[in-house]
């Protein structure tokens, strides 16, 4: 909407839509005279925050004179960091400038009755704004204040205000709590898979999670029961270890308080452990109380009494509702100069793996990883790996009874023990380890053990407390907000017909989809190959269930039946040819293409019309496509049996001898690509990965990751095992 013509006088009482322009204070000049005749005056606020709204409101609602100019006089600057519209922390600045405002208002009749539903508008949209600003932990509090604010105003709204303002403000003056529930819900998923991506530089798979750190995301957002919530409290955990294993695991307890001020340090024993019970890590071990910083302690605890640990590092959410508490335990000589901290990973009540970890929370922190018998397994997660030998524990196998008797309830827990001189203590129970974020070297190792969890069927909602059940993801659908979907036409079909086309021309169209079995994705549109597909077929829309085809320069071909390649393509091709509408839809077809594609195009359709017009066995190839199938049928003479469970073809291995020429000899089409180099640094998918034999092909072609998708079991197995035997780094497999 334009508020008035560039370069036209008005004011707000003409034009109350003057008021819908930016508040920033550099867009006017303003004269002297008027700032003192109106005594328009900041608001003399701390860090002077927000006090441009206040300004702004003034000289509009008392300006005579109002002109905008296309020209530029100023230029804003937001690069301070500290400022007030990058802060968390600031929560009711914004409420004290509206006050201002409003007593402005209150204090002037005439403009209160023409200007108070525009305050009321620009109030409302900079507490939303405001909401979306502060951090987590105000947002509740924040939303009280808004409710308040507004509860009288409510009534006084006109339609200044669209219907969809009035909706959202009437469920926040109603209830604004149940409104900051629904807020969180959409917020949460949002806020992780962002803070995954930063630290991770990876997508969450949160619709179908199959790593280890991808579930345990998944189990942040819809797995964070009230009882994660208790044993994640350092404080309450106690006495459900007391009831579950006994008392006599617990290091024993000094003291709980509310603050730091409560702490009575002469009732002290000289060495103490003190730690806040609603976080990690943050502990304070005092082996001489009178070498103890008191002040420095005070900041340190007082700072994490004021954080929900919860948002600190990627909704951890299970610690969001922990009554913040100081625990202090006593410091145990032998736990201190112990060097082991055994950590149990439990999934679904089996212990999977246990680590070992030395110099925890110090730059020397160690990890060797083994197995539930103690065999060392070949992994590395995050730390340096330990190269000392470790003998087993005497209490291995307690210690594995007492972290499956705890872990019964859980897709995933990890039980932390301590066993020093034949005794054994509890250390803490972690639902969410390393946030989830640790790198598996290799890291097929973070997908196996991420096999090993099932995720409840049902989901839990932190807000409402109520289990329910998440809708089926459409993960094609869910693929494709990430990735560029592609349809690959059969290769044997288009090969050698495409074998001079310009790669260089091929340019995408838009793309919808329903279901894809077969494709890989490059940024830059040229050069699609998967499987036994070649290039050059994409779906730009759907017609009666079926697909409208599109090479990539433009070259449409209609398919008859559902796409998934191969002889389907072409049964639907067949058909098309011998349809009444065939003429009409081929001169479509053929409408402003350059004479190489219609040869092209006219290429595939006669061979059709040769394989539809009779049973019999049709000699269709000319003299160079026969010597290339000569070459084909002697390709199978170069595979080596090597045993029953190995066979080799030049460099290749795989599990069972299922050598596609397809696949080692046509290669997919790869070697027909004007520059492979494109594909060094984009992600691939592998969908229908079979036995893994395509991801040998994929895998030298970047430098990325390859996504291999298989829905059958026999198959995943085959590949996981392809991909050991030709040490694939770069793979990784997806059960779907």
């Amino acid at each position: 909407m334009d508020l008035i013509p560039l370069a036209e006088v008005s004011n707000c009482r003409k034009n109350i839509n003057l008021f819908r322009v930016n508040n920033i204070n550099c867009n006017g000049i303003f004269r002297t005279d008027f700032i003192n005749k109106h005594k328009i005056r900041l608001n003399q606020t701390p860090g002077a925050s927000f006090q441009d709204n206040g300004f702004w409101f003034q000289t509009f609602s008392w300006a005579e004179r109002i002109s905008f100019i296309q020209d530029s006089f100023y230029m804003i600057r937001r690069d301070n960091p500290n400022s007030s519209v990058k802060s968390k922390a600031k929560v009711f600045c914004i409420c004290e400038e509206y006050e201002f405002i409003g007593n402005f208002l209150k204090n002037n009749p005439s403009l209160y009755k023409k200007f108070y539903n525009m305050y009321l508008f620009h109030k409302f949209h900079n507490y939303l704004w405001t909401l979306n600003r502060v951090a987590e932990e105000f947002k509740l509090m924040f939303l009280n204040r808004f409710s308040k604010d507004f509860k009288t105003d409510i009534k006084k709204i006109d339609n200044t205000f669209s219907q969809q303002d009035k909706i959202t403000l009437n469920k926040i003056v109603n209830n604004y709590q149940k409104y900051y529930t629904n807020y969180r819900s959409d917020k949460y998923r949002t806020d992780l898979e962002q803070w995954y991506k930063r630290i991770t530089r990876q997508n969450a798979n949160l619709d179908n999670p199959q790593t280890f750190n991808e579930k345990i995301q998944w189990l942040k957002l819809y797995d964070s029961t009230p009882l994660k919530t208790k044993l994640a409290d350092k404080y309450l955990v106690r006495d459900w270890v007391k009831e579950t294993i006994g008392e006599e695991y617990l290091i024993p307890l000094l003291g709980v308080y509310n603050s730091f001020d409560e702490i009575d340090f002469d009732k002290l024993p000289n060495k103490f452990v003190m730690k806040c019970n609603h976080g990690s890590g943050w502990n304070i071990i005092v082996t001489d109380k009178n070498k103890l910083d008191l002040q420095n302690a005070k900041q340190k605890i007082d700072k994490w009494m004021n954080t929900n640990f919860a948002f600190v590092a990627g909704c951890e959410l299970h610690y969001r509702d922990i009554k913040p508490k100081i625990v202090i335990e006593q410091f145990l000589d032998e736990i201190s100069e112990s060097l082991y901290d055994y950590r149990f990973f439990c999934c679904n009540g089996k212990v999977e793996q246990i680590w070992l970890d030395v110099g925890s929370g110090t730059p020397g922190h160690k990890r060797k990883i083994y197995d539930r018998d103690w065999h060392e397994l070949d992994i590395k997660v995050k730390w340096p790996r330990l190269e000392t030998n470790v003998p087993k524990p005497k209490n291995l196998q307690k210690m594995i009874e007492m972290s499956e008797k705890m872990s019964q309830e859980f897709a995933f827990v990890r039980v932390d023990f301590y066993d020093v001189n034949n005794k054994i203590y509890f250390g803490e129970m972690t639902f969410t380890s390393m946030s989830g974020t640790g790198k598996f070297e290799p890291e097929i190792e973070g997908l196996k053990l991420g096999k090993k969890i099932t995720l409840p069927k049902l989901a839990y909602n932190i807000d409402t407390g109520e289990y329910y059940k998440l809708p089926k993801p459409n993960r094609i659908k869910k693929l494709g907000k990430r990735f560029k979907p592609y349809i690959l036409f059969p290769y044997y079909l288009l090969a050698l017909p495409f074998k001079k086309y310009k790669l260089a021309n091929l340019r995408a169209k838009t793309t919808t989809f329903k279901r894809i079995k077969n494709f890989i994705y490059h940024k830059d549109n040229k050069g699609i190959y998967t499987k036994t597909y070649f290039l050059g077929i994409r779906i730009s829309k759907k017609i009666n269930q079926r697909y409208k085809i599109v090479t990539l320069d433009g070259d449409v071909v209609h398919v008859g039946g559902s796409i998934s390649g191969g002889s389907g393509a072409e049964r639907g091709l067949c058909d098309i040819v011998s349809a009444p509408n065939f003429e009409e839809r081929f001169k479509k077809l053929v409408s402003g293409l350059p004479q190489e594609s219609i040869a092209t195009i006219v290429g595939i359709i006669k061979r059709l019309q040769l394989i539809k017009g009779t049973s019999s066995k049709l000699d269709i190839f000319n003299t160079e496509e026969k010597s290339l199938l000569k070459e084909v049928r002697s390709f199978s003479k170069s595979i080596l049996k090597i045993s029953d469970n190995l066979y080799c073809y030049q460099n290749y291995f795989l599990p069972i001898n299922h050598f596609e020429a397809s696949v080692f000899f046509y290669k997919h089409g790869i070697d027909k690509l004007q520059d492979i180099s494109k594909f060094k640094d984009k992600a691939i998918l592998d969908v229908g990965a079979f036995i893994g034999d395509s991801a040998l092909l994929l895998s030298p072609l970047t430098t990325n990751k390859v996504y291999s998708f298989e829905a059958t079991t026999e198959n995943y197995n085959h590949m996981l095992k392809t991909i050991e035997l030709n040490n694939l780094k770069n793979i990784v497999p997806v059960k779907t």
